[in-house]
């Protein structure tokens, strides 16, 4: 098995942006969803994940370094 994880650029509001990262897809589409309120610091993503990468599911992608936003925006 792996694991896939989903990336987000997100406006700041001051210029610059960066990426919030996900586990749960069906969070990101809520999200991107035009209809269901899109959180609009996402707007730029117009409606599609920046990135999808996949890693073997035994790599602990915390200790890796990711931060994953799936509580904050559910």
């Amino acid at each position: 098995m792996a694991q896939k994880i989903y990336g987000l650029t997100r406006d700041h509001g001051d210029g610059s942006n960066g990426m919030v990262w996900f586990r749960n897809k069906e969070t990101v589409e809520r999200i991107l969803d035009n209809n269901g309120g899109i959180h609009e610091e996402f707007y730029g993503n117009e409606g599609m994940c920046s990135t999808q990468l996949i890693f073997p599911d035994e790599l602990d992608l915390n200790q890796c370094g990711f931060r994953f936003s799936d509580d904050h925006y559910g």
